[in-house]
């Protein structure tokens, strides 16, 4: 599809170089198509780029997810700790 637009933009350009007449309904073809697909490439980019965001977000929630538990982890660690010791100087 690119190879062809691209294609299509250089005929348009030698055309425009040349000034044929009736050639312009052509050009005016493929500028429309043209417009066509940056819009197509655009609302693609944005689609991704709001993906992207999305994923971002979402590793930084997994993130403060795993801050959290490690946080009780060691929280978990200390009364064991603490237990372990109080049984200790019990016996």
């Amino acid at each position: 599809m690119e190879t062809d637009l691209a294609r299509q933009l250089q005929q348009l350009e030698l055309n425009n170089k040349d000034h044929q007449p009736g050639m312009c309904d052509i050009d005016d073809t493929i500028l429309q198509q043209l417009k066509e697909y940056k819009q197509k490439t655009n609302s693609m980019n944005y689609h991704i780029k709001e993906e992207h965001v999305y994923i971002r977000e979402q590793k930084k929630i997994l993130q403060l997810q795993l801050t959290i538990k490690k946080e009780d982890q060691i929280t978990i660690r200390k009364i064991v700790h603490l237990l372990e010791s109080c049984t200790n100087k019990k016996k």
